[in-house]
């Protein structure tokens, strides 16, 4: 049997979320024993990718790697993608983090992360929401089966199309790599003592993570909880989007900017040491599939403050004090719990820990194999 994965976005240099899903389940699928399946993957050569990743990979006598050339920037998937469909008709296609192509076998499999663009029209333009419209129909009507990372997607999309067949949607959440800056197991409780006065979120500048309202609620938390609070900075690591230029006109007039860092995009390794040295972690995002930081926070021993959501709920279970993401005296109140009780803070530390234990990248593509192959 063979499957085929379209997977350019595991090998972006700047990966975000959907590309480090995408990198973690490719990885796992390789090391899944099993001697009657081999892999192709398709790969987008107008991506700047990772090419040590590529060679490594290569010699793997399971997997076969495809650049698809293509003489125009755009249709990609759509055309050279579908082209190859024909030529090449696979037992199998799943897309990780892609719009199918037209043409497609009959055993087609989809991750849906989330459908942000429903509940968050205002941050797509018309192109945008059109295509994302027309892209999760067609996924519903032509998908042999469908991945969401969570409950709670899985229910968005039985919300906003009842229509679609829940029965062919299967869960499987994401894992988390435990590792520390440098390439041992993850630090944990023990080591939360020595962690610096620093607030910590990760993800992109943009309006739906509500960056805006965690802005007002550290000015707050400087005002209200010194001498405490007085040493302590705020560090933005991710790159902007939707939204940015507000939220750094808030930036250049909070009284206390000069203790809040933006850093941009980072390498994982570079997060990983932002996550083993801040004191909490801060996640006030208004919507999310899933909350891959989150569970990287946890996996740290990281304290985490975060919005009251359903799909922080699934995944922090009672790991988290959750706030009100629309009220920065609420968002203040729960970090400023985590910096004063330090015993409180070092028990949602030890939680944290055991709670990532639950998910692993393995058992993830274990799961994801099924789905892919199992009748």
């Amino acid at each position: 049997m063979t499957i085929t994965i379209e997977a350019t976005k595991a090998y972006e240099k700047e990966k975000t979320g959907v590309g480090w899903y995408t990198y973690y389940i490719v990885e796992q699928l390789l090391k899944v024993p099993s001697m009657e399946i081999n892999f192709v993957f398709y790969l987008n050569p107008c991506i700047k990718s990772q090419i040590s990743n590529l060679k490594s990979q290569k010699e793997n006598k399971k997997l076969k790697i495809l650049r698809l050339h293509w003489p125009a920037r755009y249709f990609w998937t759509q055309l050279r993608l579908s082209l190859e469909m024909m030529i090449h008709p696979p037992d199998v296609l799943f897309i990780p983090a892609h719009l199918p192509p037209l043409v497609h076998p009959k055993r087609l499999v989809i991750t849906v992360h989330d459908l942000a663009f429903k509940e968050y029209p205002n941050v797509y333009s018309k192109k945008e929401l059109w295509l994302q419209e027309w892209g999760i129909r067609r996924v519903l009507k032509k998908a042999w089966r469908i991945i969401t990372p969570s409950e709670f997607t899985k229910n968005e999309i039985v919300k906003y199309y009842p229509w679609a067949d829940a029965n062919k949607i299967f869960v499987v959440p994401h894992g988390v790599k435990k590792i520390s800056a440098k390439g041992g197991p993850a630090s944990g409780w023990q080591n939360f003592h020595s962690r610096s006065k620093t607030l910590l979120y990760i993800g992109r500048l943009e309006h739906k993570k509500n960056i805006i309202n965690l802005i007002k609620a550290f000015n707050l938390l400087k005002k209200n909880y010194s001498p405490l609070t007085t040493h302590y900075s705020l560090i933005l690591a991710g790159s902007p989007g939707f939204g940015y230029a507000a939220i750094r006109r808030e930036i250049a007039t909070s009284p206390y900017k000069a203790a809040i860092q933006e850093l941009g995009y980072l390498p994982h390794e570079e997060i990983n040491d932002l996550l083993q040295t801040c004191s909490v972690f801060v996640f006030p995002s208004l919507y999310e599939g899933f909350g891959m930081p989150l569970l990287e926070a946890c996996a740290q021993g990281v304290p985490v403050a975060c919005s009251d959501i359903m799909p922080f709920h699934e995944v922090g279970g009672d790991v988290p004090l959750y706030f009100n993401p629309h009220d920065p005296h609420d968002i203040a109140e729960k970090i400023h719990t985590l910096l004063n009780d330090k015993s409180l803070a070092q028990k949602k530390s030890a939680l944290g820990v055991a709670r990532a234990h639950g998910y692993t990248w393995r058992h993830a593509a274990q799961k994801t194999l099924e789905v892919l192959t199992i009748n």
